[in-house]
């Protein structure tokens, strides 16, 4: 026990001050974040009800704008909201659909990676929004896909939007070192 023990004490020596404090930040925001919507926000239906039916009434309005020689409605008659192309189950928007995972995590790194409030909210708001953007094309591409080519929603579901949108996110916080660096110029 003793071995492990310096062993792992060895270990956190050996890390950066900066990056342990960025790990220990990220850990408390986690635990908050976990704690907060556990224990309030999902039981009082706070922030996914709205994001979820938000992303499905405005994809719903795109692919009617696409389909417009076609009866697209939207229907809440199950557990989620749904899709529906002449009347046929098209695309169902589930709550896992509506990026609030990623909006936490893109906005707990720039929180716990910190900055001066300017661009760290400049950041948060581009990143959210392009997020957003990102999740109704995803949402559009694969109510297109399941009526056309209903064969390419796994890829596109589980893939394509992934690479998409971890690349997405990735860009914008290269951007947000090189704005900190500069500031720190």
């Amino acid at each position: 026990m003793l071995n492990i023990s310096s062993q792992l004490n060895k270990l956190v020596k050996n890390i950066p001050k900066g990056a342990l404090l960025f790990l220990v930040k990220a850990l408390f925001f986690y635990l908050i974040w976990v704690g907060l919507y556990n224990f309030y926000l999902k039981p009082q239906g706070l922030l996914d009800p709205p994001l979820t039916n938000s992303v499905a009434f405005l994809t719903f309005k795109v692919v009617k704008a696409i389909y417009s020689d076609h009866a697209v409605t939207i229907g809440h008659h199950t557990s989620a909201p749904m899709i529906l192309i002449d009347g046929k189950y098209n695309l169902k928007i589930l709550d896992g659909c509506n990026a609030l995972e990623l909006y936490v995590f893109y906005v707990g790194f720039i929180v716990c990676y910190g900055g001066t409030l300017k661009t760290s909210l400049k950041f948060i708001i581009a990143g959210l929004l392009g997020i957003f953007v990102l999740n109704l094309i995803r949402c559009v591409a694969l109510s297109v896909l399941s009526y056309n080519h209903f064969r390419y929603i796994d890829g596109v579901h589980h893939y394509a939007f992934t690479i998409a949108v971890y690349l997405f996110i990735l860009t914008l916080w290269l951007y947000f070192f090189k704005a900190g660096l500069k500031e720190q110029a």
